[in-house]
């Protein structure tokens, strides 16, 4: 396998790819790329393996060290019948099952399938994890408060808002109740784009990068913001979750964790230069200008009192 004809990949890539492949039972005929996305640093994409055994396996590269260990580690707690199996991995780049299938379309999300997906969400934020793989650390609401100050202070020093509007963003936050959280493995962008559609019709979830482990309102707040549903299509996904796992924390601050996601996004945005950064400059004004919990849920589909 010839990489010289990959020229977006650094040296130490090319070298930890080799090892990988030098480690496959089957000699590698065809290697693909088959992602555009790059970091500035040309460490992040994707690359389809044919092996001579007909059989297909990816390539994942991840930006960062951390992310694929936890990807390794959190993939043994995985349900292969959702997600891809993590084969072997080097560095910072992962081996992983080909999922044959493909993205859905907006009218192939049928009720059926939103509950489907609720479903593999739940039982994924329900799974125990063992004490060495956990984080304590991350079960104080104090905690999440902390980075949410940090993250406004940080918009506020790179002029995405100003000191007003970060004073509303904090009052808006209010937590209601309670001082702890229930933290478990979180998708951290579980959403459409991350789905495929099996040719058996099931759905399998990819971007194991996104896997951590965090606060479990965290990773419901980040599918409030990136999958926008009806309010009678959020109701059926809440109740159909609430079977394997409790959306209660969530749902009982949810000020807090939709004022820290909206937060977070937009200082991702503004930091990468993108345009979407004045649209979420919005959301985060039509959330302040909330009157109560009430308007904060309709913003994103939610029925509270």
């Amino acid at each position: 396998m010839n990489l010289e004809t990959f020229p977006e990949l650094s040296k130490k890539l090319k070298g930890e790819i080799s090892l990988i492949i030098r480690r496959l039972d089957s000699a590698v005929i065809r290697m693909e790329r088959v992602t555009t996305l790059v970091t500035d640093h040309m460490q992040r994409g994707a690359y389809r393996l044919d092996l001579a055994d007909g059989s297909i396996s990816k390539i994942r590269l991840i930006p960062r060290l951390e992310e694929a260990v936890a990807a390794v580690i959190l993939s043994r707690y995985l349900d292969p019948e959702y997600f891809p199996k993590v084969l072997d991995s080097q560095g910072s780049i992962l081996l992983v099952e080909w999922i044959e299938g493909r993205p859905l379309t907006a009218e192939e999300w049928t009720t059926a399938r939103v509950y489907q997906a609720a479903g593999i969400q739940a039982r994924l934020h329900a799974t125990e994890l063992k004490p060495m793989d956990s984080r304590p650390d991350l079960s104080s609401l104090g905690f999440w408060w902390a980075r949410l100050e940090k993250k406004v202070m940080a918009l506020k020093e790179n002029g995405y808002i100003k000191s007003p509007d970060a004073a509303g963003v904090l009052r808006r936050a209010r937590v209601r109740s309670g001082n702890s959280v229930k933290v478990g493995i979180v998708h951290g962008d579980f959403c459409p784009e991350n789905f495929l559609l099996r040719p058996s019709n099931s759905l399998a979830v990819i971007d194991l990068e996104i896997l951590g482990v965090t606060a479990i309102p965290y990773g419901l707040g980040r599918t409030a913001l990136r999958w926008p549903m009806s309010r009678r299509l959020r109701g059926l996904y809440l109740d159909h979750y609430g079977q394997f796992s409790s959306a209660d924390e969530f749902l009982e601050n949810f000020t807090f964790w939709m004022m820290l996601i909206l937060v977070e996004a937009l200082l991702f945005l503004g930091d990468a230069g993108l345009s979407q950064a004045k649209q979420m400059v919005k959301m985060i004004n039509d959330a302040v200008l909330c009157e109560d919990r009430r308007q904060m849920g309709s913003l994103f589909g939610y029925s509270l009192e």
